[in-house]
């Protein structure tokens, strides 16, 4: 898995950073959580996510009906956040 700091947010705009400082846009909205992603939160993506970047994405619970059962901590539509000192588990939802 690829770690990405969140750069700068401005709603659903994110801009994310590597360990080799490149940077990378992507708008992404976010379901079932209390709080939004913020500066410095890291997400753990698998490496196909990076291609993903001219898409509008939306996470959600790992545990909700919408979106395909993640089957492998490897699966492309799985992000982990690691927020507040915890690791939480989203999936990608379609439609």
């Amino acid at each position: 898995m690829i770690k990405l700091i969140v750069d700068s947010v401005d709603r659903y705009h994110y801009v994310l950073r590597d360990k080799d400082n490149n940077k990378y846009k992507f708008d992404i909205e976010f379901h079932d959580l209390d709080k939004d992603p913020e500066v410095e939160d890291v997400f753990f993506v698998n490496d196909n996510f990076l291609r993903l970047r001219n898409t509008f994405l939306s996470y959600g619970s790992i545990d909700e009906r919408y979106g395909r059962k993640i089957k492998s901590s490897k699966d492309e539509d799985l992000l982990v956040l690691f927020h507040d000192g915890e690791n939480i588990y989203l999936k990608r939802f379609y439609g």
